[in-house]
């Protein structure tokens, strides 16, 4: 996955994979880190320009000093001025990866020690792997700096010694953590990216984990090591090793990321725990007695234990109060203030509460209860204000009216009843439900109620007059709940299995079906609005009226997976790309796909029509997009013709959109991480596609820094580059 999202590493590993595995018999067991892939990479960099370098006609001073290079280790002597040069942008620009240097007025600053113009410097400046833009310098890429700045934390004395026990030991001997060591100064938690460097080298190296443990415990006794520790621990738990039993007591750690960690029966007493993230650590009998712990996150709201059945919850309109219906136990009520989560109100020893709702001033719950009657309390005592009596069976739903002045509940005695809030007395008994009445909801002014219930119906209703209005017939069995969108356009029922259903209070139509998700796989709407059409996993495309949500027309493709959806910009053609490298067009006014574009390898996942309707580029997991131009002449059947087929992506084409503004250019996105504008154009030869502008993104962004790559790689073949999609290529040889 890592490889997927960072196409810098993709273009790294292409690179340095065969070194690393050429040797090895078994690759099934072989495991490759991060840190090797750079370290392996940087060495490859390196002696790649070490060579350039001898083959280079240099001055007599530069091929003198290029020799005491040589003799010194040029590898060893690049990578030492790489790892300085990261522990001075983080030291002096705070990590802020791009240095500035002016000739004159930086020569007597830190920049001097890197890019002045001495022949050492120029040298090892002009081997390692940086790019330069004018007078701005940075590495080539930002996890470049990251794993340089790891190297300054810890690094192997040498690449030979990756794999000799003996050898590491004696190495890291040689590179003891102490008080200069950026793990005392650096918070390393927000930098994910070297944790993960460093992460790897403790895979590698157990000396490096002792030490990492050492600094821990350094911090018991030492106020000086609390960073380092804090950084110590989170690289060790992020490289999964284990806490499970260990001595941690009074250990300084604030700000620690323990998330996932192995802490069973470990001894925090007295640890500083502040703002430690716990999320999702396994903490079975560890003990935290005494322990600082302010702010610390254990990946969790703060939660309410009870001891019955919570059968319904409602915040005030403020926030700040929560009511709880309970039963089936001692209590039938509670409520709660949000700021400290402490309880102002329990009911005790009274019916089963299986609603409540909040007046909207937020002074006044009512509560209905399974005995058929509501409740009014006040809400900052809990005392009762006054009970109505009317329905004689579960009220399983109630709202107060958005003025405040009208209540409404709903019960299983298939009855909706309106109450007056001041008086208590029934308004209304809105009767033809046939049987429970589940939900009911008032609108956001209060001008319309609606209920729903087992009968399957949804019922709208005059809260004035208590008249009824429309009656609604659910696709999907029982209505449990119904909510009202804020600005009352839509009102959505919920259903036994999940499914949700969007009417419309306007029309009273069903506007838009929700499907189950795992059975809508596309959904699309046509630019004049009419039409949407729905893509599901039987293969099935549904077309919808858009203002009514009548279902027009249903057809089923058995033979095909299909995985783009697209409307013409006339709103009278359907393009479907096909799993077989197909594009199917299908006329609305017909009953199935009519012409089928067929010249893609691979599977169609995107589809464009131009503004004007008359192209249609396609793109493809076969690495290719294809423009297609319709001809159609009088009296003769529509035809699409492939009039180009583009070339020299890596991966999969994800997205195409045709620019509105500027006639006759295209985007594409594609899996290597590239972005490239196209322009088609008309010519003696017929239509001609060129490359407008292309980035890729995370590896080279300019020009400049294309043409450096090019010529510091030495010996690396220019056409290898473009095939690895270092250089985007272009359509025409010659323009390249």
């Amino acid at each position: 996955m890592d490889l997927v999202k960072n196409p810098f590493l993709l273009m790294l590993s292409l690179e340095v994979l065969p070194a690393i595995t050429e040797d090895k018999q078994d690759l099934t067991t072989f495991k490759v880190t991060r840190v090797q892939l750079y370290d392996t990479f940087v060495v490859h960099w390196l002696e790649v320009n070490q060579r350039r370098q001898e083959s280079n006609a240099l001055s007599m001073d530069d091929r003198n000093v290029f020799d005491q290079l040589l003799d010194a280790g040029f590898t060893s002597m690049g990578i030492d001025y790489s790892t300085r040069l990261a522990l001075a942008i983080f030291d002096r620009q705070d990590g802020r990866p791009v240095v500035q240097y002016k000739d004159l007025h930086d020569s007597d600053s830190w920049k001097e020690e890197f890019f002045g113009p001495e022949p050492v410097t120029r040298l090892l400046q002009e081997s390692s792997p940086l790019t330069r833009s004018g007078d701005q310098f940075w590495f080539i890429h930002r996890t470049m700096l990251e794993y340089f700045f790891s190297r300054v934390i810890y690094s192997p004395a040498t690449m030979d010694n990756e794999f000799d026990p003996q050898a590491k030991n004696e190495s890291f001997a040689a590179h003891a953590i102490g008080l200069g060591n950026p793990l005392f100064g650096y918070n390393l938690v927000a930098e994910p990216s070297i944790i993960q460097f460093l992460c790897d080298r403790v895979k590698l190296d157990a000396a490096f984990e002792q030490q990492l443990r050492s600094l821990i415990d350094q911090s018991k006794t030492d106020e000086s090591a609390t960073i380092a520790a804090t950084n110590a621990i989170t690289i060790l738990v992020r490289a999964d090793m284990s806490f499970h039993g260990v001595d941690l007591r009074g250990v300084k750690i604030p700000g620690a990321d323990l998330s996932d960690g192995q802490f069973d029966s470990t001894q925090f007493q007295g640890a500083d725990l502040r703002r430690v993230n716990l999320s999702r650590c396994w903490l079975r009998q560890a003990d935290m007695s005494s322990a600082r712990m302010e702010g610390v996150q254990f990946g969790e709201l703060p939660y309410l234990e009870m001891d019955a059945n919570v059968y319904t919850c409602a915040y005030s309109p403020d926030g700040g109060t929560l009511a709880l219906g309970l039963g089936k136990g001692r209590d039938s009520m509670g409520i709660y203030d949000t700021s400290s989560w402490t309880e102002t109100f329990r009911l005790r020893g009274a019916p089963a509460v299986l609603d409540v709702a909040f007046s909207p001033n937020g002074q006044v719950i009512v509560s209905g209860e399974e005995t058929g009657m509501l409740r009014l309390r006040d809400c900052c005592s809990g005392q009762d204000i006054s009970v109505l009596e009317g329905h004689n069976i579960f009220v399983r739903s109630v709202a107060f009216s958005p003025c405040g002045k009208q209540i409404a509940s709903a019960s299983h005695d298939k009855t909706v009843r309106l109450w007056d809030m001041q008086t208590g007395e029934i308004r209304f008994v809105l009767e033809g439900h046939t049987n429970f009445v589940t939900s009911v909801k008032y609108s956001p002014k209060g001008e319309q109620l609606v209920s729903g219930g087992w009968d399957e119906t949804i019922r709208f209703w005059d809260p004035v007059t208590g008249e009824p209005r429309v009656v609604l017939r659910s696709s999907y069995a029982f209505v449990h709940c119904l909510v009202y969108s804020p600005d009352g356009q839509w009102v959505v029922s919920g259903h036994p299995l999940g499914e949700l259903q969007f009417w419309n209070t306007v029309t009273y139509k069903v506007t838009l079906l929700s499907y189950m998700t795992a059975q809508v796989n596309r959904v699309t709407v046509s630019p004049d609005g009419r039409h949407i059409a729905l893509l599901s996993t039987c293969h099935t495309i549904d077309l919808l009226d858009r203002p009514s949500g009548e279902l027009l027309s249903s057809t089923t493709l058995e033979a095909d997976n299909i995985q783009a959806l697209v409307f013409s910009p006339a709103s009278q053609q359907l393009a479907i790309g096909t799993n077989h490298g197909s594009v199917k067009l299908w006329n609305l006014d017909s009953d199935k796909p009519g012409v089928d574009l067929k010249g893609h390898v691979g599977g169609v996942d995107s589809i464009a029509y131009s503004p004007c309707g008359q192209w249609i580029a396609s793109g493809s997991g076969d690495m290719s997009v294809k423009l297609w131009r319709r001809q159609q002449q009088a009296n003769e059947a529509e035809n699409w013709l492939c009039f180009s087929t583009i070339r020299g992506f890596i991966g999969s084409i994800h997205d195409i959109a045709w620019n509105p503004v500027v006639e006759m250019e295209f985007v594409t996105t594609c899996m290597d991480g590239s972005i490239r504008v196209w322009r088609v154009s008309s010519s003696d030869g017929g239509v001609v596609v060129k490359l407008h502008w292309g980035s890729r993104l995370g590896i080279l962004c300019a020009a400049d820094m294309i043409l450096k790559s090019v010529i510091d790689l030495g010996p690396v073949n220019k056409k290898l580059l473009t095939q690895r999609g270092a250089i985007s290529p272009l359509v025409n040889e010659q323009d390249d």
